[in-house]
């Protein structure tokens, strides 16, 4: 750590957590404020007073800043938005309190507008804080598959690019061949009837090469719902059971969906929507009699 540079104080809320995980990032890109200054065009001033999370510091510093340190600035335009309301939502106010006996009675419509639109602004700001915790949380895995697992591995059909975004594969025939299960059992109905019609084709393997398209590939590109541009994590748990004969095994068990431990929707570009992934999982779970 630079001499220069001052551990920040401790503070509270949605605003510190900005400050922590900016200063985080720049950290782990290696770059001193002075450094980073120069990258951005921003003073070391008005970034040291982003990490520190005492005010909240305009967009368009953060937007310099995350870029500067070679990452997405779209993944963080939510929690700089939940941090800009929450200053917001404690500002002094500005006009003059009238006193409760001197306001004239509010009829039954007007209480009930006002009853609506404050529900509808905590709908939003309960709707917003979810899924700032989602994507906290899901910082928090990303951090975890690092430390003990090396990079997130991913299935066939996607890559992580510069920014560590997840995108559909480079390969156009890697892509074509993804989109082709997803169209042939929208056509069949039918696993059995999906591999079929790869007899004589080659299918993507994970990480490398081709291979044989087998009913447990074909079915575990169909219910996985990255295909679906969502990320999920926590789908399976991992049990330890003892067989008759003593040994310990270990037995690796799908959850229902309202198990998952993360789930977030529109996080990357998918090859089919949510609802037709809800409608395959559906068509799998009774498949059409012989």
């Amino acid at each position: 750590m630079n001499k220069r540079e001052r551990e920040p104080a401790a503070e509270v809320g949605v605003r510190a957590e900005l400050g922590k995980r900016l200063r985080s990032l720049r950290e782990q890109r290696g770059l001193t404020l002075r450094q980073l200054a120069t990258l951005s065009g921003y003073s070391q001033a008005s970034l040291s007073t982003a990490e520190t999370g005492k005010r909240t510091p305009r967009w368009e510093v953060v937007e310099a800043f995350v870029q500067s340190c070679k990452h997405d600035p779209v993944q963080w335009r939510l929690l700089w938005e939940i941090a800009r309301n929450e200053v917001a939502a404690h500002q002094p106010r500005s006009e003059p309190v009238v006193p409760i006996g001197a306001m004239e009675p509010m009829t039954t419509t007007q209480l009930g507008q006002i009853g609506l639109a404050f529900a509808t602004q905590m709908s939003k700001l309960t709707q917003s804080w979810a899924e700032f915790t989602q994507q906290l949380e899901l910082a928090r895995l990303h951090e975890i598959q690092q430390q003990n697992a090396g990079p997130l591995r991913l299935p066939v059909g996607f890559r992580l690019d510069e920014f560590g975004r997840i995108v559909p594969a480079a390969d156009e025939m890697v892509r074509q061949a993804v989109a082709d299960v997803f169209a042939l059992f929208a056509k069949y109905n039918s696993l059995p009837k999906v591999v079929e019609a790869f007899t004589g084709r080659a299918f993507p393997l994970r990480g490398s090469g081709w291979g044989k398209l087998t009913a447990r590939r074909a079915l575990a590109v169909l219910t996985n719902p990255i295909y679906a541009g969502a990320y999920a994590y926590g789908r399976y748990r991992t049990e330890r059971k003892q067989s008759l004969d003593g040994k310990a095994r270990v037995v690796r068990r799908v959850l229902p969906r309202e198990q998952w431990r993360v789930i977030l929707h529109d996080h990357h570009d998918g090859y089919i929507s949510w609802d037709q992934f809800l409608e395959i999982e559906a068509q799998l779970a009774n498949p059409p009699r012989r």
